[in-house]
């Protein structure tokens, strides 16, 4: 994850943060995501592991601190760790819905959007920041090619 989108992402809760780590990080789906359970993880040292599916997915360096932590706070009060445990509670204290997730991600596009906007007065935008928060890149139009 890019520099703005990290910064951005560091004023969401720590559930939100690690929502946006699993999407735009480690490239894994809404639904993925929704059915995640605390089982389907497991954290070491340098890595974590996400079984999603019928795939393995890891994590490291930021990544890894942000589900880390996000992991070992959530089982923090629980007296009890099953199965089919949601690793992502929504608001009703259940399993998190996909309108939850649509909340979250729009949450964290507006940070962005407006983050972007406070920047461009004071800093350059490169090439590649625009490409990662889906910016428009504007062409001139008068100019044409062969």
């Amino acid at each position: 994850m890019n520099l703005l989108l990290r910064q951005c992402s560091q004023k969401l809760k720590l559930q939100e943060q690690a929502l946006i780590e699993l999407i735009y990080t480690l490239d894994i789906s809404v639904m993925q995501i929704i059915h995640l359970n605390l089982s389907d993880i497991i954290i070491t040292e340098s890595l974590a592991f996400f079984r999603v599916g019928e795939r393995v997915v890891t994590a490291d360096g930021d990544s890894l601190a942000v589900l880390s932590n996000f992991v070992l706070d959530r089982i923090r009060n629980q007296v009890e760790i099953y199965d089919s445990m949601p690793l992502f509670i929504g608001t009703n204290g259940k399993r998190i819905t996909l309108k939850e997730i649509w909340t979250i991600t729009n949450k964290f596009s507006d940070l962005v959007a407006s983050t972007f906007c406070a920047m461009r007065t004071t800093e350059t935008i490169t090439w590649e920041d625009r490409i990662h928060i889906n910016i428009p890149l504007f062409v001139d139009k008068s100019v044409t090619t062969m």
